[in-house]
């Protein structure tokens, strides 16, 4: 099985198309990595989120007062994390995972469209200056640590 790069939707090794979106699938590899392999590819993605995750936190403390330069400078970090978490979930969403990967690798997905969605909702709050999204935000970040719990346990339970 294979992800589509550009909606995520699982599709036979075998298609040259996307059945959700019709993106052209030609450009994954045409066989599942090895176990190995996949390990070391999670393993360099996951680590690249963290770094777009400390970069998340850093910028909870630029808003503090809401002065205009603050925002300004909130709102086009926010705008530059997007566009990174983007290219880091179409590329992971590429990986052709093991069988026995499956499960991880959707939790782990799930994670990174949770961090996109709170990061588009902290935006909009900022902007708005509204509480409501503020909140959504942060339970979507709630949302995101269970998803990597479950990955982690997942990946756990794999490894015995």
């Amino acid at each position: 099985m294979v992800f589509c790069i550009n909606c995520g939707k699982e599709n036979v090794l075998e298609a040259n198309f996307c059945y959700n979106c019709g993106e052209k699938l030609s450009n994954l590899p045409s066989s599942p990595l090895s176990e190995e392999d996949y390990k070391k590819t999670f393993f360099k993605y996951r680590d690249k989120g963290t770094v777009l995750d400390q970069d998340i936190i850093a910028i909870s403390g630029t808003i503090e007062g809401l002065s205009l330069n603050a925002v300004e400078l909130t709102l086009t970090k926010i705008d530059k994390i997007l566009n990174n978490y983007s290219i880091l979930l179409s590329e992971f969403k590429s990986i052709v995972s093991p069988e026995n990967y499956k499960n991880f690798h959707q939790l782990w997905i799930s994670s990174l469209d949770y961090s996109i969605e709170s990061i588009i909702e902290f935006r909009k709050s900022v902007e708005l200056n509204d509480q409501s999204l503020m909140d959504k935000a942060a339970f979507l970040v709630n949302m995101k640590g269970e998803k990597i719990r479950l990955a982690n346990e997942e990946l756990e339970r794999i490894n015995k």
